[in-house]
C-alpha cells in the first residue's frame, strides 16, 4: 500500500514538474529588443514594433534564426526579414491573413503544399515568381477583380479559368519564325 501511494505521489509530482516545464513559456521573461546585438537587431528590425507582444519562445526562435550557425540559413532569414520590412502595411496585413489561413489548414494539407512547392523545378519556381510579379504590377482594382472572381469560383471553374489564362498567355507569346 505504501508503495502504491509513493508511486502516485511520484507520478503527480513528476506531472507537475513536466507540465510546468512545458508551459514555462507563459511565465518566462521576454528579451528586451534593445538588449540584442546590433546585427541581430538589424535582422529582426521588422519585428521591433511588436517585439514586446511576442511570447518569449517566439522571440527565442527568431533570435536563433537570426544568429544561426549556418551562414546560408542566416542569409535566407535576413532576406526574408528584408522583404517583410519593405512591405506596405496593407501587404503585411494580407500576408498575415494568408499565414493565419495556412495555419488553420489541416497538417496534411500544409505538408502537401510545402512538398509540392519544394518539388517544383527551378523553371516552375521562376515562372511562379514571374506570374506573381506580373500580378503585383497590375492596378490594385484589377487585382481585386481577379481575387473576387477566383474566390467565388468552384474548384472546377478555377481550373478552367487557369487553363484559359495559360492559353491566352501562350497565344500572346511570339511564335518562332518558320
Amino acid at each position: 500500500m505504501k508503495l502504491h501511494k509513493l508511486l502516485i505521489v511520484t507520478l503527480l509530482a513528476s506531472g507537475v514538474f513536466f507540465s510546468s516545464a512545458l508551459f514555462a513559456d507563459g511565465n518566462s521573461e521576454r528579451i528586451p529588443f534593445r538588449e540584442l546585438s546590433n546585427e541581430t537587431r538589424d535582422i529582426l528590425a521588422p519585428y521591433e514594433k511588436h517585439w514586446y507582444k511576442l511570447k518569449s519562445a517566439r522571440q527565442q526562435r527568431l533570435i536563433n534564426k537570426a544568429q544561426h550557425a549556418d551562414p546560408e540559413v542566416r542569409e535566407r532569414f535576413k532576406q526574408h526579414t528584408e522583404r517583410l520590412k519593405n512591405l506596405s502595411p496593407g501587404d503585411r496585413k494580407r500576408l498575415y491573413k494568408a499565414k493565419k489561413q495556412f495555419d488553420k489548414m489541416p497538417h496534411h494539407k500544409r505538408q502537401e503544399l510545402r512538398e509540392r512547392f519544394q518539388n517544383m523545378s527551378p523553371e516552375k519556381h521562376k515562372a511562379l515568381k514571374n506570374k506573381y510579379k506580373k500580378f503585383e504590377g497590375m492596378p490594385a482594382e484589377r487585382q481585386r477583380e481577379i481575387r473576387e472572381k477566383v474566390r467565388n469560383m468552384t474548384s472546377e471553374e478555377r481550373r478552367q479559368y487557369l487553363d484559359e489564362l495559360k492559353h491566352s498567355e501562350k497565344s500572346r507569346e511570339p511564335r518562332p519564325k518558320e
